[in-house]
């Protein structure tokens, strides 16, 4: 590395530094980096260590404010942009480097700001209702700072549903993040932002023109299905809340899936929503299953040998510890009646029985304790139970590895 003395004569690479030069008197005391004790070689004039030390290849475009010197301050001293006016200038201007851009951001957003473009990231089409449920931030917040996160291009919307009111047309907009918004996600982990949206189970834009990666292509493809599950799971968040219960722990599509070996056979899962709902010091991991009735009897029956496999490998177990639970939450009653027809013919097919419940789209919205009501029921009995809870009547039988034959279990679906 090349050194710089600050004087005509010195040598620079593109990394070169300026040397600069401690004062040794009896001045020097605890405040070694503020005080004025440091210069350069050219000069006899203190300053402070963080003004003298800098870069020499390259000046920032917008240079961050050094630390704030008290002293100068009490006597009036005008010490210039303070970092949050810093951060502003930077925004405004268009310009500056991407580490500069970051460091405004982190300034300038609060955490409901940066925990709403985390929470798009890995939920988008969220609306502002549930994003707010999923948040825990009261809905007068959410204009402000879903209205930040449009002002920096970190997220955007896409369509517009209006709904007739009893007073006016009401307009619903399903919020996701930008390509930006991923690439400021993955500065703060320190990562490149595609492979942070690979390995982080993001659903973003992938690309600057507004190119979604296949997870958001498929969601997009699949758009009534995707306002389906985040309407499930916010409410759920909402559920626990009402409740005063914890947060639950929520899972995408990208997080819950797994692929995995079973008898030297290939299979994986991929619910559509998966995580831990907590009941005091009990906690209760699930699966989700948004059904819209368009499967064929096959394609339903494709889906449960590989949650059939799931549970007899225990990798269940492994994943969530004990009591996962399958939830299969239906458009309609046809759907749910169809669900739980293919899940009995896959019980007499492979003689293993699922902790499956079902319910429908309806019942949630109906009961009065949502998705923690007495709505649910198995593939064998309509009679309707709770999921969780202690008044909960039993439990669906899990199928455990002390049940299983000692033959290879056949999992082909039937042509």
């Amino acid at each position: 590395m090349g050194v710089s003395t600050g004087e005509p004569g010195g040598t620079r690479d593109e990394h070169a530094l300026e040397v600069i030069v401690i004062r040794t008197d009896d001045s020097l005391r605890d405040d070694v980096l503020t005080g004025e004790y440091w210069r350069k070689p050219s000069s006899s004039l203190g300053a402070p260590f963080f003004q003298v030390l800098r870069w020499t290849d390259a000046s920032p475009s917008f240079p961050a404010p050094g630390p704030v010197r008290y002293d100068l301050l009490d006597r009036g001293v005008d010490l210039g942009p303070s970092l949050h006016q810093w951060a502003e200038r930077v925004l405004a201007s268009g310009k500056g480097s991407d580490h500069e851009r970051s460091a405004a951001l982190s300034l300038i957003l609060d955490r409901h700001s940066k925990k709403a473009l985390d929470c798009l990231a890995r939920h988008p089409y969220l609306t502002e209702q549930e994003l707010a449920v999923l948040l825990g931030v009261h809905h007068a917040r959410m204009p402000q700072i879903l209205g930040d996160l449009q002002r920096y291009g970190l997220i955007s919307s896409l369509g517009e549903v209006c709904v007739m009111t009893t007073t006016r047309p009401a307009t619903i907009r399903h919020h996701f993040a930008t390509h930006e918004g991923l690439r400021l996600l993955a500065r703060t982990e320190a990562v490149p932002p595609l492979r942070h949206g690979e390995h982080a189970g993001l659903a973003v834009e992938t690309s600057a023109k507004g190119r979604g990666g296949s997870r958001m292509r498929n969601l997009r493809r699949n758009f009534d299905h995707t306002l389906g599950v985040n309407a499930v799971v916010a409410h759920l968040a909402f559920d626990a809340q009402r409740a005063g219960h914890k947060p639950p722990r929520l899972l995408n599509e990208a997080q819950a899936a797994e692929h995995f070996r079973y008898y030297d056979r290939p299979y994986w899962i991929r619910p559509d929503a998966a995580g831990v709902y907590y009941l005091g010091d009990s906690s209760h991991p699930f699966l989700l299953e948004y059904d819209r009735g368009k499967m064929r009897r096959r394609d339903y029956l494709r889906k449960l040998a590989g949650l059939t496999a799931y549970f007899a490998s225990e990798r269940d177990q492994r994943s969530y510890g004990s009591g996962l639970t399958v939830l299969v939450v239906s458009e309609s009653y046809g759907g749910e009646g169809r669900f739980a027809d293919a899940v009995l013919a896959g019980q007499a097919l492979w003689g293993v029985e699922l902790p499956l419940l079902l319910t429908t789209d309806e019942r949630i919205r109906r009961n009065a304790h949502g998705l923690l009501g007495p709505i649910w029921r198995t593939a064998a009995a309509t009679a309707r139970r709770r999921w969780i809870g202690a008044d909960r009547p039993g439990q669906p039988s899990a199928y455990r590895p002390s049940s299983l034959p000692v033959t290879t279990p056949n999992l082909s679906t039937p042509s």
